[in-house]
């Protein structure tokens, strides 16, 4: 989905989590997500997902772009849906191992 590689990043002065972009046009940027809205879908459009989102560092020659910067913005929102996703199949199957161990017992 996302043409950036990325990793988890944890602050280490305040445990915050973070993304860290590791290859690709935005090496080098860490950002945060914050608040997520998933909008209505209206019928024939596309799902959307607004998020706000801070970047805590960037190389120097992105710092007075990045803010603005609509293919990032489009990275950011594909990663976020690539870690949704991760996180929904965790989900799923932890249900489905409590769902067995019930069934057990």
């Amino acid at each position: 989905m996302s043409e950036a590689t990325y990793k988890l990043v944890v602050n280490a002065k305040d445990g915050e989590n973070g993304i860290e972009i590791t290859g690709g046009k935005y090496e080098g940027v860490i950002y945060t997500y914050g608040e997520v809205q998933f909008e209505e879908v209206q019928e024939g459009e596309p799902p959307t997902i607004n998020f706000t989102r801070a970047v805590r560092k960037c190389p120097d020659s992105m710092k007075d772009t990045i803010s603005d910067d609509k293919e990032f913005n489009q990275i950011m929102g594909d990663i976020l849906i690539e870690l949704l996703e991760e996180q929904g199949e965790k989900a799923v199957e932890l249900l489905k191992d409590e769902h067995q161990e019930s069934d057990k017992t």
